[in-house]
């Protein structure tokens, strides 16, 4: 018998993970996730596979792991019961609203108003937008 090492993985895969490894002689202790569990997983893979995006070094890599955030999306949008319609109407609504991100605009601050409702929401929420610069005159 030879040595073997243990090594963590506590994720999501693929449906075919267990039987590429089997074929490669490593053994896999698994199990089939609650609904509810299955939704959170998929989830937290849906960021895991963003960061790859991220990460991607060239457009070959950035197919790639786009195409897994596209297969993620998917099976959690199946997955969760929500009819593609709901969010095609959602986004097209944000579109008209907001706008899209096709313009590539990049905002470096904003300076807030003490007392707008902005500058309470921006200031529950310090990891998204942390306070640069505090009791700016304004111009």
């Amino acid at each position: 018998m030879n040595k073997r090492t243990r090594f963590g993985a506590q994720k999501l895969v693929r449906d075919k993970t267990i039987t590429r490894c089997e074929k490669n002689d490593i053994a896999v202790n698994a199990r089939i996730l609650t609904d509810k569990e299955y939704i959170y997983e998929l989830k937290k893979k849906l960021i895991e596979e963003a960061e790859e995006v991220l990460l991607a070094k060239d457009d070959a890599e950035l197919i790639e792991e786009l195409a897994d955030v596209l297969e993620v999306l998917e099976v959690l949008v199946e997955k969760a019961g929500i009819a593609k319609e709901h969010i095609a109407a959602e986004q097209s609504e944000k579109n008209e609203t907001r706008g899209s991100f096709k313009e590539g605009i990049y905002v470096e601050y904003f300076d807030v108003p003490v007392g707008n409702h902005w500058h309470e929401y921006c200031s529950q929420n310090p990891d998204k937008y942390p306070i640069l610069k505090d009791d700016i005159e304004s111009e």
